[in-house]
């Protein structure tokens, strides 16, 4: 079997997180599986399984069997999607009082050109 094209000895998925183990590779190609999509398929290349949103969270080398044990999860990715979700919402926030603002300076600028063209 492969995942994303390197080959695979085994796989387990557990909740939010993936542990491949992985042979007949290097560390370059090993820390690319920092992916969206990790794909696992028959040695023919027909898709077994695809499990999107992870991230690498430990590489492990065996130099005895010179495997590599990949352990990835999608809490980076959730912990990411939620930072971003609340930025989002901060930007959103900064927005209506940069306009309510900008309406209060408009406000006092028209009421000092009238008080001015008064004297």
């Amino acid at each position: 079997m492969k995942v994303n094209d390197i080959k695979a000895l085994d796989y387990q998925c557990q909740g939010d997180s993936l542990t491949l183990v992985l042979t007949e590779t290097d560390f370059e190609a090993v820390s690319n599986l920092n992916t969206a999509l990790v794909e696992v398929r028959t040695d023919d290349g027909d898709l077994v399984e695809a499990h999107g949103g992870y991230a690498l969270r430990a590489i492990t080398y065996d130099k005895d069997k010179q495997t590599y044990t990949v352990t990835c999860t999608t809490a980076a990715d959730d912990t990411t999607a939620q930072a971003i979700s609340q930025l989002t919402t901060m930007v959103e926030e900064l927005k209506v009082s940069n306009e309510a603002l900008a309406s209060q300076v408009d406000y006092v600028a028209m009421m000092t050109d009238t008080d001015m063209e008064g004297e």
